[in-house]
């Protein structure tokens, strides 16, 4: 897979931004492969 920490570094902090940045934000939907989905979705969870 393509997915690299710094991947997941970088997609963390720009939901981050998007939260921050637009109280009303409900959530957000990212599309992604399944090679390294469980590690992106349980890196997410614990970061954002």
């Amino acid at each position: 897979s393509a997915m690299t920490p710094d991947h997941w570094l970088r997609l963390g902090r720009r939901i981050d931004e998007l939260f921050t940045s637009d109280p009303e934000l409900a959530g957000v939907v990212v599309t992604h492969g399944t090679d390294t989905m469980e590690e992106t979705g349980y890196f997410l969870h614990l970061t954002v």
